[in-house]
């Protein structure tokens, strides 16, 4: 069955899945988004045309020619790399391993990695893995956000236009008409504003996490009529255009509502 959530790698760069794992393996996984993450499987140091490396040294390097070459399909680089996982068949090759690992992965900040000696891989022949056999077949978890272009400029008059004022969410409903939204009464210190917002999907618990606390908001947007309710005013969030979960833009401290922001 196709799984839309995201798209494994195969290539041709490293060594080629047998068919009779095809259904249960993939080299690598992405999950696509303004935030992209890779989840590279284990890797061992088995070059394209099937043929183990010999010595841990060697298989420990093709293992990580592996790992780049899954991260380049991916268009990302070892300098995306956040997680590393090295599994070694013996002891006394973390050494070694960790001389390779500064010359070829010595980054800043560096990523979070665990060394573990274990009994066997999946073959006796493997000496490293990346998740195992005498050397590590680097693993990594890759979390990459790429900004959006910037707008076109505007001047400051543009800007004057927007009036943001911070208001207190004093409660939250879900809108009954709609599977999205829900509708916030807010306090804008010399009046009460209803504000829709697609939280409902957002959030486990909206009206927990937002009754009683401070936000921004327009509040100079023409009225718009939404799933038979209206809204006065727009939330400002931080997340949403760039498709990640959503985080209130808020004030760093309690100050009177219907400031001004700007």
């Amino acid at each position: 069955m196709a799984n839309q959530l995201f798209v494994s790698h195969n290539p041709a760069s490293v060594w080629q899945v047998p068919d009779t794992f095809r259904s249960i393996y993939s080299h690598a996984a992405e999950v696509g988004g303004p935030v992209k993450y890779l989840f590279i499987s284990g890797q061992f140091g088995i070059a394209p045309d099937g043929q183990l490396a010999k010595g841990f040294a060697a298989q420990c390097e093709r293992a990580m020619d592996n790992v780049e070459s899954l991260l380049a399909t991916a268009k990302m680089s070892a300098a995306n790399l956040v997680k590393l996982a090295y599994y070694v068949t013996q002891a006394v090759d973390f050494p070694a391993l960790a001389q390779i690992r500064q010359r070829r992965w010595a980054l800043d900040p560096a990523p979070s990695a665990t060394a573990i000696a274990v009994v066997a891989l999946a073959r006796p022949e493997y000496l490293i893995d990346r998740s195992g056999s005498r050397g590590p077949s680097g693993a990594g978890s890759v979390n990459t956000f790429v900004p959006a272009p910037i707008k076109p400029i505007i001047t400051i008059a543009d800007l004057d236009k927007l009036d943001i004022r911070v208001g207190m969410v004093e409660s939250v409903e879900f809108v009954a008409a709609s599977d999205k939204l829900v509708k916030l009464v807010v306090d804008f210190g010399d009046r009460r504003r209803s504000v829709l917002a697609g939280l409902r999907n957002e959030r486990p618990d909206p009206k927990g996490e937002l009754e009683g606390r401070q936000a921004l908001f327009v509040v100079n947007l023409a009225p718009r009529k939404i799933a038979g309710q209206v809204s006065e005013a727009m939330l400002l969030d931080i997340g949403y255009a760039d498709g990640i979960t959503p985080v209130l833009a808020i004030p760093e401290q309690p100050i009177p509502n219907g400031v001004r922001a700007g």
